[in-house]
């Protein structure tokens, strides 16, 4: 059994009128449908989304923040 990860994630943080709108994009790439969890250094309460096989999903993890930096946590299983 091959332990390659199977799925990617990208940060972005964009701003707004109040700050900064940080978000993660999870890419599922395998060939079956995956449930992620997905949290940041500045939220680390956890944020589920379920992915198909192929799809990709953007998770909004904290709205308004006065910086634009983050590091996204990401954890995904069968």
């Amino acid at each position: 059994m091959s332990s390659t990860r199977k799925f990617t994630a990208t940060g972005s943080s964009r701003w707004n009128a109040a700050g900064y709108n940080h978000s993660v994009t999870v890419t599922n790439a395998c060939d079956y449908a995956v449930h992620c969890t997905v949290s940041t250094d500045v939220n680390p309460a956890p944020v589920s989304v379920d992915l198909d096989a192929g799809q990709s999903r953007m998770v909004t993890t904290f709205l308004d923040a006065p910086g634009s930096g983050f590091v996204a946590n990401v954890a995904c299983s069968r």
